[in-house]
């Protein structure tokens, strides 16, 4: 079985994460989203936040509405958004892997929790399974 190699499909930085939500990156086209498969890579530097939450966004139309990732509890059958909540106990490089839902857009966002004055550098790379 052979998936390729990966290829960079995104990558941005927002050095100013404060406690309001915040892009980091949007993929840049419709092309980029091809790949079955996307790892984001963020690096994350805590300022006086106490935690840096990430999202990611997917949208069902161009420039149409973000709807955020989310999971299935089968403990009580809800759907709960995905949230990526690092703290710097966490270690602050990271990788975070997900399946590729149909969409025509993606974007990734950060939120601090408690402070200020975080930075988020990320970037993603696809490949197809």
């Amino acid at each position: 079985m052979n998936y390729g190699i990966a290829e960079i499909v995104a990558e941005g930085v927002n050095a100013d994460i404060d406690t309001s939500e915040e892009d980091v990156i949007i993929v840049p086209s419709r092309e980029s989203l091809k790949y079955s498969q996307f790892t984001v890579y963020p690096t994350i530097v805590l300022g006086t936040n106490t935690s840096v939450i990430l999202r990611v966004y997917l949208q069902n139309e161009v420039d149409g509405s973000w709807h955020q990732t989310s999971f299935y509890n089968s403990t009580d059958g809800s759907v709960n958004p995905l949230n990526y909540v690092y703290t710097g106990a966490l270690g602050l490089t990271l990788a975070i892997d997900f399946p590729v839902s149909a969409c025509l857009g993606l974007k990734v966002t950060a939120q601090g929790a408690g402070g200020a004055d975080s930075s988020v550098t990320a970037k993603i790379l696809g490949r197809n399974n």
